[in-house]
């Protein structure tokens, strides 16, 4: 009898990963065909998002460069009060990428 229960219970968690297995296969498939359709409809805007996206990193390395020295030697000279670090650099031209990327996609709209 002992057997008998350990079959049954072997059988029970056979059917749950052959039904969980055939759930992940649906996932996946549905998830390929949205991204299909995603990948289309994106494609005619990869140009513009390319653009946007070179000129906000243009953007920022100009102000990291054209902020960034001038700030370290104020620094070095104890010209400001504060330590030049390099993530004041990192945050200024983060947020600069970002304010580029939403004054591009603003005007092109």
């Amino acid at each position: 009898m002992r057997n008998h229960q350990l079959k049954t219970t072997e059988s029970g968690y056979q059917s749950r990963v052959r039904n969980n297995s055939f759930r992940l296969y649906c996932w996946s498939g549905a998830w390929v065909a949205a991204r299909a359709l995603m990948g289309k409809e994106i494609s005619g805007h990869k140009a513009l998002v390319f653009t946007l996206s070179a000129v906000g990193l243009d953007i920022a390395a100009g102000v990291g460069v054209i902020a960034g020295i001038p700030f370290a030697m104020m620094s070095a000279f104890r010209i400001i009060p504060i330590h030049a670090n390099i993530g004041h650099l990192v945050i200024l031209q983060s947020l600069m990428f970002i304010v580029s990327l939403l004054y591009g996609d603003r005007r092109y709209r």
